[in-house]
């Protein structure tokens, strides 16, 4: 789940973090904006802290599924 949810928001949180700081450039008498340095250092760390988030909440899961008695038929009742 956390993966198809990933894939969902990654590439929109990428091109607002990658478009939210421009700078120009001029070639040619042409100048258009691209993203700056430093967004990239962003994009990289914010990267870094959901998968961290993602690794913490996957053993979160699996220690409480472990503890977790089975659903039996007198359970649905």
């Amino acid at each position: 789940m956390m993966r198809i949810i990933g894939g969902a928001i990654g590439p929109v949180l990428t091109t607002v973090i990658l478009t939210s700081i421009t700078i120009p450039i001029a070639v040619d008498t042409v100048e258009k904006s691209y993203p700056s340095p430093v967004t990239f250092n962003i994009l990289m760390g914010v990267g870094l802290v959901m998968a961290i988030v993602c690794a913490f909440l996957a053993i979160r899961m699996r220690r409480l599924a472990t503890k977790m008695k089975p659903l039996t038929a007198k359970d649905l009742v």
